[in-house]
């Protein structure tokens, strides 16, 4: 059974992407920016985005100084060298299990979006990029359903009072 959507929730459903935007700092909040600022804004932060792919994420394929060949004694799959590409790649990928782990129970009830291989791919890449880029944080699992539960609890006690007003 498929849900539509009113016709004002529809015209307006970007919105909150845009908004997304300006709280993330992507796009200028001043009411005063032009187009020309917002994608300026946003070819800045794409940018920045991919350099941080570049900069955080292993190619094996590529060499980091962009020669054609690696230094086979440090970057070797049996080097002990915690600085070779392959002791990163390695601590990335046990990285990327435990996000895939969360990622498979992201949302299951709408697998028709985030359980497709193109949104799994997309939030794997931004939150090891985030976990990459602020080691000291690390990466949690939540673990059991008992967080789940309460938030949804508390969602529920919202939608209803909110309802009542």
């Amino acid at each position: 059974m498929s849900t539509t959507l009113p016709q004002e929730a529809r015209r307006f459903g970007d919105l909150r992407g845009v908004q997304w935007r300006i709280d993330l700092g992507i796009l200028p909040s001043s009411p005063d920016s032009s187009i020309h600022d917002l994608r300026r804004s946003t070819a800045d932060c794409r940018r920045r985005y991919a350099s941080l792919r570049r900069q955080l994420l292993i190619d094996l394929h590529v060499p980091k100084d962009g020669s054609n060949s690696l230094d086979l004694v440090m970057d070797n799959p049996l080097s002990q060298n915690p600085d070779s590409m392959w002791s990163r790649f390695f601590r990335n990928a046990e990285l990327e299990r435990m996000v895939d782990q969360d990622l498979s129970r992201l949302y299951p009830e709408h697998g028709n979006y985030f359980q497709t291989p193109g949104c799994q791919a997309t939030l794997r890449r931004i939150l090891l990029l985030w976990c990459l880029r602020h080691p000291e944080f690390g990466y949690r699992q939540v673990t059991g359903g008992k967080e789940n539960k309460r938030d949804k609890d508390e969602n529920l006690k919202c939608k209803v009072a909110q309802e009542k007003k």
